[in-house]
């Protein structure tokens, strides 16, 4: 049976999965098991039931993301967007735009992420708040 993977916003994640992806954190600075455990206010076998089940996509473990993104329909629009991209340290490796309806232009972005200068999460916010960018949807991250 193949594994099912999920990009989920953390507002819906329960407080239990929460506190491992902190308690992975602590360990990953140096902190042991136990300590990150008490501080993360979580038994060892929560720890350990969810550890190797949880994945926090951030630039140093990822190489690529797929943004789907809806632009008004103007010139220099996307190339905005992609100006923003390359000043983050983005690299668009492939673009796919379909044909604008009711002036939204749908495109698809492959960008290298290796040296990416924000969190994932501000890049895909600050893409949000460009002018005339409507929607940016991350797709995938790998």
């Amino acid at each position: 049976m193949s594994k099912k993977y999920y990009l989920v916003e953390e507002s819906i994640i329960d407080e239990s999965v929460i506190k491992v992806i902190n308690a992975k954190n602590l360990i990953d600075s140096g902190i042991s098991i136990t300590v990150a455990c008490k501080r993360c206010d979580i038994s060892r076998s929560t720890f350990y039931k969810y550890k190797d089940l949880i994945y926090q996509p951030e630039n140093n473990s990822t190489r690529r993301m797929v943004l789907s993104l809806k632009l008004v329909d103007e010139t220099g629009v996307l190339s905005n967007v992609l100006n923003f991209v390359a000043k983050c340290g983005g690299n668009v490796l492939s673009i796919h735009q379909e044909m604008p309806i009711h002036n939204i232009a749908f495109v698809m972005l492959t960008i290298d992420i290796v040296k990416l200068e924000k969190t994932i999460a501000n890049f895909v916010g600050e893409i949000k708040d460009l002018n005339k960018v409507v929607e940016v949807i991350l797709t995938a991250v790998e």
